[in-house]
């Protein structure tokens, strides 16, 4: 994965994990995730890189897929799914000998993202449906882009078995009230900020839609959802959001 993904440059949240199952015996979907950190004026000369290779690897018939999102402040994302970490040496194989066999493509590839992005970080999340609801249809099929409210949410030390239970609580309230749109919640694999919960939702079309319908939500929730906030405070340390886009077009989807 060395060579395509440092060429990928990025996360994403991201997203056609509609077919994963919950059950204990199918593994979980996990994603690696290229964070770039871009100025807006730069934000526009990543995606046309990006569509640009995705072209070639479509030609190629290259069959990792790779979603694109990315906020209004600043941060894109990359992510490829995969099923089990042996993949991982089976794309690092494949990337190697794409490269190698189309040396000049490469060159001309790399030149697209050369001075787009400020910095580049990565890590391995893992979905948990346990505790995300997911849509009810497949967006595999998808085009344009779509509205995203992402959060970071840093549990403190020793809190996660804790978080865990409010987590299921808050779907429960989420399935008992019929609250309309899905969210996907993902926990890292390795790196220096295991205690951070990944959160991505999927509610409104726009920023005011979304406050809209989380205000609505709350008030729905009731006096559960307000004894679930307070047991939820001492457990955290900070929240970050991000007012995003998954970008459908920019994104590489393999032909079945």
């Amino acid at each position: 994965m060395k060579k395509l993904l440092a060429l990928f440059l990025i996360f994403f949240l991201i997203i056609s994990i509609e077919n994963v199952s919950a059950q204990d015996d199918v593994p979980k979907t996990k994603f690696v995730v290229w964070e770039v950190q871009l100025s807006p004026t730069q934000l526009d000369n990543m995606v046309d890189a990006l569509t640009f290779q995705h072209e070639f690897l479509k030609e190629q018939n290259y069959p990792y897929a790779g979603y694109v999102n990315y906020t209004s402040d600043g941060y894109l994302w990359y992510s490829t799914p995969f099923q089990k970490f042996a993949q991982i040496d089976e794309m690092n194989e494949l990337d190697e000998t794409l490269w190698e066999e189309h040396p000049e493509k490469q060159k001309e590839i790399w030149a697209k993202f050369d001075g787009n992005f400020k910095s580049i970080g990565s890590f391995i999340l893992e979905l948990q449906p346990d505790i995300s609801v997911l849509p009810t249809q497949s967006s595999e099929s998808a085009e344009g882009k779509q509205f995203r409210f992402f959060e970071k949410l840093h549990i403190k030390n020793g809190k996660q078995m804790e978080f865990m239970e409010i987590a299921k609580r808050y779907k429960a309230l989420y399935e008992k009230h019929d609250i309309e749109g899905s969210y996907y919640m993902y926990y890292p694999q390795f790196g220096p900020e295991m205690s951070i919960v990944y959160v991505i939702n999927n509610m409104g079309s726009s920023p005011a839609e979304h406050y809209s319908m989380n205000g609505e939500k709350w008030e729905k929730f009731g006096e559960e959802g307000k004894q679930l906030w307070e047991d939820f405070k001492p457990i955290v340390e900070k929240i970050e959001t991000h007012l995003g886009t998954i970008d459908n077009d920019a994104s590489y989807i393999p032909a079945e």
